[in-house]
């Protein structure tokens, strides 16, 4: 007869210290608003305790209002990770809080994102004036605790940056990833978030004393001359265009963005002794429009530019060439009535000839500068505050005006990002494997601090079998546009491997017909799972959670296995094995007994059924157990060396 199996696993929880945590969204991470003044925003992060679901709660910073109330945001996590989306987030400024629910329907203790947001992401791009240059400049962070950033400067590299950590954007705060101080961004953002009421955050590609050329030459691959060093730009062919194409495709992915600032042309008004001749106002359109274009290839959309007409270089009164000397132009100090003649109208022209031309979408005008301040007792090129001047604060007033009445922010070509890869991890034998989406040209493997300590290869897969214990892991992808994801994290015990329990038999191994046996299993530091056999069809039969010991009702003979699980589904090897016998009511022998020691129990009676069920030779040992009466119907023989004993005392016992 063939034999059918089923299972029924029945967890069994055993007290453990409640670990969980969120990887996204980062704190203090803001998410581009759609135009319908909403982001989509990704809850992902990972639990150490096995949970039936995992749930949401999303309020206000400022006054704790609670915008979305406990809401499950996975229904299913696997393998100590779980994600979700919150559709639909409103702008704002936001706390979250996520916590899981258990097996025994009691909660982990709840993991917290304190400050994330869902406003406006900026890109800024240029030269010095939009980089910034040092802190003596009187460069002021923001009074509202929403303008953020990434506090990271990797001045003239052109890499993967290091794992993003944000904060709020402070007078001593470096913009990722090419500023070393907040510059006019601090007012800027301050102005937004206060007027707009949405949080901000701010990245930086400018790069002091570039030109346009710089740029465009570096955009295809093209070896550059700074135009005061004379030499090749940051010493890297790709910049500076290199640096604004990394924050593009890495942080953006994630992220999305509004527009990108730009602020450039005063390189293109110094008649350099070795840089390229000065551009008209064909060339820099050319230029600059073939900048954005590319811009607009990395992203895969026609991302806003906001471009700000400056082309001011000092100039001591100096006559500048005489194509390039408008007297219209000069600036005069209005404290000290120095005329200042260096505006160039070319650049200027070219800046105004992209932004006029409507066949090109999504331009914005940004603000004039050339005739923002300058304090006498600095370089006068770059803006300052000062106890005389604040070029700096005047400057972030008029890339807010802007922003305001240019109609920018009711665009509906920003960007949207946030999207997240995930990595999981799984467990085969007590062996460790993570793995994230295929399909991806390059991956990085990275360790504990997060940060890219080799460079992107194609050797790399979306497999990793080195796992070590004790440590966190991530990866990041870079698909065939260049555009970088990172994953989740997961964290690895110390000891993922589980222990083996032993499970305790009960008094007797002989059940009768639904009766209820107990089973308890020990040493597991984890989580208890039955395995059972009871050699029949498959019946509805409940599960039970977070017992321990396990109660079972016996109809047939059945084994038990019992198995341990401690972290992402790492199983221990099975325990003992025990199997219960059934114990039936009546049982009749009609069968001749051949030789062993065999014995024959029933709870009610036992009969011995005439002379075919006699004991057969004399190396028969047979006994009858029953709980009643033992029956020997007539004709019932005993050969002479054959033993038979009959007992009443029933199954299972001596």
């Amino acid at each position: 007869m063939k034999k059918l199996f089923f299972f029924v696993i029945i967890f069994v929880q055993t007290t453990t210290l409640a670990q969980l945590s969120i990887d996204f969204p980062f704190e203090r991470a803001v998410y581009q608003r759609n135009a319908s003044n909403q982001a989509n925003v990704n809850i992902v992060g990972t639990t150490s305790e096995i949970v039936s679901q995992v749930e949401v709660r999303i309020s206000g910073v400022s006054n704790g209002f609670v915008v979305i109330n406990w809401q499950v945001i996975d229904a299913a996590p696997i393998n100590g990770v779980f994600r979700g989306v919150v559709a639909n987030l409103a702008a704002g400024w936001y706390k979250a809080e996520v916590r899981g629910l258990k097996l025994d329907n009691t909660y982990t203790s709840i993991a917290t994102v304190f400050k994330f947001g869902v406003g406006e992401v900026f890109v800024i791009a240029g030269q010095s004036n939009a980089q910034g240059v040092d802190l003596s400049y009187g460069a002021a962070g923001s009074a509202d605790d929403r303008v953020n950033t990434v506090n990271f400067n990797d001045f003239c590299e052109i890499r993967t940056p290091s794992f993003p950590v944000y904060s709020q954007v402070n007078s001593s705060t470096s913009l990722a990833y090419h500023a070393s101080t907040p510059w006019a961004y601090g007012k800027l953002g301050e102005l937004i978030s206060s007027n707009v009421d949405v949080p901000v955050l701010f990245f930086n590609a400018a790069a002091s004393g570039s030109s346009i050329t710089n740029w465009y030459d570096s955009m295809l691959g093209f070896p550059t001359v700074h135009l005061y060093t004379c030499g090749q730009y940051c010493n890297k062919i790709g910049a500076p265009y290199g640096i604004l194409k990394e924050i593009l495709n890495y942080y953006i992915p994630n992220l999305g963005i509004r527009a990108i600032l730009w602020h450039q042309g005063e390189g293109d008004n110094f008649p350099s002794s070795c840089g390229p001749s000065l551009p008209s106002t064909a060339d820099y359109k050319a230029k600059l429009l073939a900048i954005i274009n590319q811009s607009r290839v990395e992203l895969g959309s026609n991302v806003p530019w906001m471009i700000a007409r400056a082309s001011y270089i000092p100039s001591n009164n100096d006559p500048f060439p005489a194509d390039d000397y408008n007297p219209a132009d000069d600036y005069v100090d209005p404290l000290t009535l120095t005329t200042w003649k260096g505006t160039r109208q070319a650049v200027v022209d070219g800046q105004n000839a992209i932004i006029n031309d409507t066949s090109i979408p999504n331009i914005f005008p940004g603000p004039y500068t050339d005739n923002i301040p300058r304090d006498v007792n600095f370089d006068r090129l770059h803006f300052s505050n000062t106890a005389s001047i604040d070029g700096l604060n005047q400057l972030g007033i008029q890339w807010y005006y802007s922003v305001i009445f240019s109609g920018l922010l009711n665009s509906t070509a920003q960007v949207i990002g946030n999207t997240i890869k995930p990595l999981d991890v799984s467990c085969n034998n007590g062996n460790l494997a993570a793995s994230t989406e295929a399909g991806f040209s390059e991956y990085v493997w990275v360790e504990d601090n997060n940060n890219i300590t080799s460079p992107f290869n194609a050797i790399n897969s979306n497999v990793n079998t080195n796992l070590l214990p004790n440590k966190t892991y991530r990866v990041y992808m870079k698909n065939a546009n260049g555009k970088t994801f990172i994953s989740n994290k997961i964290s690895l015990p110390a000891t993922p491997n589980a222990s083996t329990p032993t499970v305790n038999p009960p008094t007797s191994l002989i059940s009768t017909v639904g009766s209820t046996i107990s089973l308890t299993a020990t040493g597991c530091d984890g989580i208890v799972s039955w395995e059972i056999n009871n050699g029949s069809s498959i019946v509805t039969t409940s599960t039970t959670t977070n017992t321990n010991p396990l109660n079972y009702t016996i109809n047939s003979q059945t084994s038990f296995v019992a198995k341990c699980t401690k972290y992402q589904n790492c199983t221990s090897i099975n325990s003992n094995l025990i199997t219960i016998s059934v114990c039936p009511t009546n049982q009749t022998i009609n069968f001749a007994l051949g030789s062993g020691i065999v014995k024959y129990e029933a709870s009610n009676t036992v009969t011995g059924n005439k002379v075919i069920s006699k004991v057969i030779n004399q190396t028969t040992n047979v006994t009858f157990d029953a709980g009643k009466a033992v029956i020997l119907q007539p004709g019932f023989e005993v050969q002479v060396g054959g033993v038979f004993l009959a007992r009443i005392d029933g199954c299972g016992n001596n």
